[in-house]
């Protein structure tokens, strides 16, 4: 019998984060490192913010992927010294917004010889703003070398300096190509993916849950799963829940998920005369239940890369609102899978959420088209393998 093929040494791989909560970017690279082929790699996560890591990975081999806590380093030195430190062949910058990361920590990056540069981009960046007027010879230099002209350059450095760019949605990647000048052939669109297998199909009105939300049998459930920062525009789904009040159209919406903003929504119900029908339930660590236990999930979001929670509410069959930004109209194809409304409106998402709560027929079939789509375009197995392939090489 032939002795086994002799194994090389683990290819290191630094997955850099700046994080203070665990959402949808934590959960998509917490999901590609329980992926990985760790005999070949080994991952380390670095993390410049709080360690929001190291619990959801216990679950892996003991010692298969190292977490470390660092303080943010200072210029493009202190990055450089970092990465000496940590001597990996990839660097992985997780970028939950563009720019979370200068332009420096890819150049440090960069000089370490033969590393490779990866930058993984969730959320859809602003749009680009127009150019300065500029009169004059001090207005022309303003324009050339001002703040803002500083600011976009810093932020297009970054997309020249790295390998390779993966953008979770196209919508991602268009934005970055055609405002920011990423390299378009360096720039690539790997959509984000869930384990399909993980959200059933088992909707059940009267599950305990509801009881214990003190929510009466027979009253729809509506339920938003979001971090509770300006971005996902819960303010405006309260809005809307007023106007749904006014009009007679019963319903309890649950909101799943903490963040700074707690307190000035919890007052807003309150102004809005909603507290009898909004349940503020914080961070869910497994939301299936509340899945099962609804009946309409609504994001009302200005922007969004290609968001987890859309992803796995559509995965259960769950009837879908989303506002249409970002890569939310790649997951929904309106009226088949879903519906959209347009961002920053409380009477579109009124109008859409009534339609939803007064149509069962119609958003069932929607709900079942939905989890069809997801279960054959947004599988996690396909995004961990065309991550693999370009960090792991």
């Amino acid at each position: 019998m032939s002795p086994p093929p002799r194994r090389g040494p683990r290819r290191r791989i630094a997955f850099v984060t700046k994080t203070a909560a665990l959402g949808g970017t934590e959960k998509h690279l917490i999901d590609v490192l329980a992926g990985l082929d760790l005999s070949r790699v080994e991952p380390v996560v670095l993390c410049l913010g709080d360690d929001v890591y190291r619990e959801p990975l216990q679950h892996l081999a003991t010692g298969a992927v190292q977490v470390e806590v660092s303080t943010e380093p200072s210029g493009w030195f202190g990055y450089w010294r970092l990465f000496a430190r940590l001597r990996p062949a990839v660097i992985v910058l997780v970028n939950g917004q563009l720019g979370l990361f200068p332009a420096s920590a890819y150049l440090a990056g960069r000089l370490g010889g033969k590393r490779l540069v990866v930058g993984i981009e969730h959320l859809l960046a602003d749009e680009a703003p127009a150019p300065a007027a500029g009169r004059g010879l001090v207005g022309r230099l303003r324009s050339a070398c001002g703040w803002r002209a500083r600011h976009m350059a810093g932020l297009r450095l970054a997309g020249a300096l790295s390998h390779w760019t993966i953008c979770v949605s196209e919508a991602v990647r268009e934005r970055l190509v055609t405002q920011y000048a990423y390299p378009g052939a360096r720039t690539v669109t790997v959509v984000n993916g869930i384990n399909v297998d993980h959200y059933g199909l088992d909707r059940d009105p009267d599950r305990p849950l509801r009881l214990e939300l003190g929510i009466a049998a027979g009253i729809p459930v509506v339920l938003c799963v979001a971090s509770l920062v300006r971005q996902k525009r819960v303010d405006l789904l309260l809005e809307a829940l007023a106007r749904l009040k006014a009009a007679g159209t019963p319903c309890v919406c649950v909101i799943a998920g903490e963040g700074p903003l707690r307190t000035a929504l919890t007052e807003q119900a309150c102004r809005l005369e909603l507290a009898g029908c909004v349940r503020f339930v914080g961070f869910v660590k497994d939301i299936r239940p509340y899945l099962q236990a609804s009946d309409l999930f609504v994001m009302s979001s200005d922007k969004e890369g290609l968001p987890l929670a859309l992803l796995e509410a559509m995965a259960s069959g769950l009837p879908c609102i989303a506002t249409d930004v970002g890569g939310n109209r790649e997951a929904i194809l309106h009226g088949e899978s879903g519906l959209l409304v347009e961002a920053g409106s409380a009477d579109a998402l009124a109008d859409a959420m009534r339609y939803g709560l007064t149509q069962g027929a119609a958003m069932r079939t929607m709900g079942a088209n939905g989890r069809d789509r997801i279960r054959r375009r947004f599988r996690v197995e396909e995004t961990v393998r065309r991550v693999a392939a370009i960090v792991c090489g």
